[in-house]
């Protein structure tokens, strides 16, 4: 979405023209909420007409939270803020960067603050399916213009990449420079895509374009997979977007599933940085609320949706319906959803025009085999199966806000353990006690982990990761023997015992 800018005489910054002023909720729902078409249009007969308007609940249904309002403060903060800064600071931010081009081939060179109150982003983290980036993409292109258009140059409001694809630091550098030519029509891509450009010369290019064109903001979505990178590719891209933040001002938003967490939240100022302004984290909706009666935003969504039928007699949504579609969704939206347009299609196959619990189970078990074990192990509550589905779990922020916040999940990813080692040593704890709660699993892995480190110190020597260290203090293992030494212990368990599919 492009907008000219209407400067008027009081106008005190040009780069805040085009930006609305922020709404209140009533307003913003009113603006943002989206129902289907043919809700104001006759239904058709045939039943092959009616499968195919469902398509639209699934890409013009849009149900409206308090959780999607917090999102939209948080962008009108950050972008709002950033432009005010820019007018006090913009050469600052330009002398800046040339210094940090100067220095591109030094990768401890850390860019000097220009802003005296950086301006933080914030992070949205939680599971898959839940709607993050459907919700981030509808509230960007409801509210905020991409492109503000002036005389001189194209203002850049937001820019958003998705790492699905990210492999090192020059690799997201392209991604953010196809992102410029896609939204201004530019050529920068092709102008540094040469081998000329290093990915170490690439950074303060970035910086510069970011500064060039007023960038408000710079998205990061899908940012758990850079849990996938390797070694010193995934500390050059954090390091990059910190300085990026610190170098000139620019705030940085964060959204990802919980395999994100470990990058977060794995270094003190990534952590405060990333957390930024707010930290939301993006749970599953709960069928009960702390009152044990049907949570009221569960209660709304499911009401809102089950208004959306082609069938003729969809009749009353009673209790048992509410409870059955809870159970097989467990809360998840995107389930909820296709298990909700599934069930209208069989029940137009089968010349039905209501939906009942039988139904449900049916379209369930046919259509969900690759989901429903995700879902079985969330309605199973047994932490050590969630853990098995890394982009499903919570375990590790919910760890986070019930103990001392990211300073404690920071010192216990700071030590001298890999993190494949922890999830190990938090899986063989919550194996051993399934109803273990954050704040003592946490307690128990730094305990854990301490006596590791007590005995087997040579990792901070040498740099190397360690094998099989999990042993009892006090007791040396001869590396041969390592593995017999710790199940000997009851310190890991053999793989065999770790499935949750056999017997102990």
């Amino acid at each position: 979405m492009k907008k000219k800018s209407k400067p008027t005489p009081t106008d005190a910054n040009p780069f805040l023209g085009a930006i609305s002023e922020k709404l209140s909720f009533l307003d913003f729902a009113k603006k943002i909420r989206k129902t289907p078409p043919f809700l104001e249009q006759k239904i058709p007969k045939d039943p092959n007409a009616r499968k195919s308007l469902l398509k639209d609940i699934k890409n013009k249904w849009f149900h409206v939270t308090s959780l999607h309002y917090e999102v939209y403060e948080c962008f009108h903060e950050i972008i709002e803020t950033r432009f005010q800064n820019l007018v006090k600071s913009f050469n600052e931010i330009l002398e800046n960067i040339y210094e940090w081009n100067d220095h591109h081939k030094d990768r401890n060179f850390v860019p000097k603050s220009v802003v005296n109150n950086i301006i933080d982003g914030f992070t949205i983290i939680g599971p898959s399916g839940l709607g993050k980036t459907l919700t981030v993409n509808t509230i960007l292109q409801t509210f905020f213009p991409q492109v503000i258009i002036h005389e001189r140059f194209k203002q850049l409001v937001y820019l958003k990449v998705n790492c699905t694809s990210i492999g090192s630091t020059k690799s997201l550098c392209f991604l953010i420079l196809h992102e410029f030519d896609k939204v201004l029509g530019t050529k920068y891509f092709e102008r540094y895509s040469t081998a000329t450009y290093s990915a170490e010369k690439l950074i303060p290019v970035i910086a510069d374009l970011c500064h060039l064109h007023r960038c408000a903001c710079l998205i990061i979505d899908e940012c758990n997979h850079l849990s996938d990178m390797k070694g010193q590719s995934k500390n050059q891209i954090i390091g990059f977007l910190k300085n990026l933040n610190q170098a000139i001002g620019l705030p940085i938003v964060y959204i990802g599933t919980p395999e994100a967490l470990p990058i977060l939240a794995g270094n003190l100022q990534i952590a405060r940085r990333s957390q930024g302004i707010q930290s939301i984290m993006w749970d599953r909706y709960q069928e009960e609320g702390e009152d044990k009666k049907e949570d009221k935003e569960w209660g709304r969504l499911l009401k809102s949706l089950w208004t959306i039928q082609v069938l003729f007699k969809p009749g009353d949504l009673t209790p048992k319906l509410r409870k059955t579609y809870y159970r097989l969704s467990q809360g998840v939206l995107d389930v909820l959803i296709k298990l909700h347009v599934q069930a209208q299609k069989r029940a137009l196959s089968r010349g039905l025009e209501t939906i009942d619990e039988n139904l449900l189970e049916a379209v369930a078990k046919d259509y969900f085999a690759l989901t429903n074990p995700m879902i079985n192990a969330i309605r199973s509550k047994n932490s050590f199966l969630i853990s098995q589905y890394r982009d499903i779990s919570m375990d590790n922020l919910r760890i986070i806000k019930q103990a001392d916040g990211p300073d404690e999940l920071t010192r216990l990813l700071n030590r001298d353990f890999s993190s494949d080692e922890i999830k190990l040593c938090m899986q063989v704890l919550l194996k051993k006690n399934p109803e273990l709660k954050p704040e003592d699993l946490i307690a128990q892995a730094k305990s854990t982990l301490d006596q590791v480190k007590a005995v087997s110190p040579a990792k901070a020597k040498t740099g190397r990761k360690p094998t099989g260290r999990f042993v009892d203090a006090g007791k040396s293992v001869k590396s041969k023997n390592k593995h017999e030494a710790l199940v000997k212990e009851d310190i890991i368990k053999p793989l065999s015992a770790l499935s949750p599919n056999k017997e102990n």
